[in-house]
């Protein structure tokens, strides 16, 4: 199972997650979306795993909130919204998860947030446990996956 982060490598509580996923040897695919921008497809597949509306996603510090001279009309639909988002990709909030395959998603703002996501998409860790006892787990689990899709 592979997740996806809507990362921003500047953003502090977006690198812990983003090395909390690779400590477990979660399989991640890495979106910098802060240098590579965001689609408006991508937009949508948030809302929709993350099952929210727009403001939501919304970092409602950032500048474009505060001054109405730069949010001016953007700001007034669903559409203005997203449109704002793909125009200024730093009113994306993060760290956004995502797990595709299991059709959900989660902003994961704390380590708590993002193990609650890790456990509704059936990835249980001991936070006791060691790295070498996580990555034994680990590859016994895709030792496993591997035996029943042979069988």
């Amino acid at each position: 199972m592979k997740a996806r982060i809507y990362h921003n490598p500047k953003c502090s509580k977006s690198t812990s997650a983003l090395e909390y996923l690779e400590k477990h040897n979660i399989d991640v695919d890495i979106k910098l979306y802060m240098t590579k921008g965001i689609t408006r497809a991508e937009v949508y597949d948030i809302l929709e795993l993350l099952d929210c509306h727009v403001t939501e996603i919304l970092q409602e510090k950032e500048r474009i909130f505060v001054d109405p001279d730069i949010s001016g009309e953007m700001l007034v639909s669903k559409e203005g919204f997203i449109n704002a988002i793909i125009e200024n990709p730093s009113l994306l909030e993060r760290p956004i998860v995502l797990f595709r395959e299991k059709g959900i998603g989660s902003i994961v703002r704390s380590e708590e947030a993002l193990l609650s996501l890790l456990k509704q998409v059936g990835i249980f860790f001991d936070t006791n446990m060691t790295n070498a006892e996580i990555n034994k787990k680990t590859e016994s689990t895709k030792d496993k996956v591997l035996e029943e899709d042979i069988v």
